[in-house]
């Protein structure tokens, strides 16, 4: 999976990944009371034989997600850095790691996961849409580099990015995740 065209495309999708965070926290995240897709898509059952998501209480409307103490800020290839919030952003099925990241100051932690699906792009976000929603994310489209989708999904002051892209044997995909503790 070492190719240069996957390395490039990861890398673009971490770059796409990150100007959306930045954007979400210079002008917000928008209306998060506006009604969104993901209400239909919330209560659907896996088919037998999928993944289950991991299932989490749900925090207050305002809650975080994480909670203090944070871990340290530290990064990995191939695998979780130490301390990076599986319960919230975990692997999808049929991937594989090729970098994770966390970053902390104060009270805020940004983590970052990129990795390479054997299955479309498609099924790398109904996993991950099923998985942050069952958390009380609310999902809004944002814009993404050309070839590539990219989700954002929001609950109080926390933000995760999903930026997806098809490649010929599966999809490359970066998750980022912005959170507050409380």
């Amino acid at each position: 999976m070492r190719r240069r065209p996957v390395v490039i495309a990861i890398i673009l999708l971490a770059v796409a990944a990150v100007i959306t965070v930045i954007a979400i926290a210079i002008i917000g995240p928008g209306d998060r009371d506006a009604p969104t897709s993901t209400s239909d898509r919330s209560s659907e059952v896996p088919e037998s034989g999928e993944a289950s998501t991991p299932s989490l209480p749900l925090p207050d409307a305002d809650g975080s997600l994480v909670t203090a103490p944070l871990p340290e800020s530290g990064s990995a290839e191939g695998e979780f850095v130490e301390g990076f919030p599986q319960e919230i952003i975990p692997l999808a099925p049929d991937s594989e790691i090729e970098s994770t990241s966390l970053a902390v100051e104060g009270d805020r932690e940004q983590v970052g996961l990129v990795a390479a699906s054997n299955g479309a792009a498609s099924a790398v976000v109904d996993y991950y849409r099923s998985v942050f929603t069952s958390l009380g994310l609310t999902e809004r489209e944002t814009d993404a580099v050309a070839g590539s989708t990219a989700l954002v999904f929001t609950r109080g002051a926390d933000n995760i990015t999903l930026t997806v892209a098809d490649r010929a044997d599966g999809a490359d995909y970066t998750v980022v995740g912005v959170f507050t503790a409380k």
